[in-house]
């Protein structure tokens, strides 16, 4: 519940986390991102979560490493999830951010370990 106060819920149109899982030290996120028809995945990616992901980190003290598994749906309602990215985050990319509105652009230029699904 408390993360989900932070990253929202995934409920129906509503982009936000659906599930989550934590080994050695590592905290694993999927959120389900709602992406308007139209919409250019990244560019919308970043303007979605950047504000949520420094919520995370200002909320969270002790939280280092996240992994975001990122799924989208496309059709209307949204149904059928599927993986289509994930990406990492740490405190330290976090305390070296500039965390401004230009972020939203450009998420994906601070995060490591990018990988896009097939």
């Amino acid at each position: 519940d408390t993360l989900s106060a932070v990253l929202g819920k995934a409920e129906g149109p509503s982009s936000g986390l659906f599930d989550f899982s934590q080994a050695e030290g590592q905290l694993r996120l999927v959120y389900h991102l709602y992406v308007p028809e139209g919409s250019d995945f990244n560019d919308f990616i970043g303007a979605d979560m950047a504000p949520k992901i420094r919520k995370l980190y200002e909320r969270f003290k002790g939280l280092d490493g996240v992994t975001f598994v990122v799924e989208t749906s496309k059709t209307s309602p949204a149904v059928d999830w599927t993986p289509y990215c994930s990406f990492g985050m740490t405190r330290k990319i976090f305390k070296e951010t500039n965390w401004t509105g230009l972020l939203g652009r450009d998420l994906f230029k601070v995060c490591k370990e990018i990988v896009y699904s097939k």
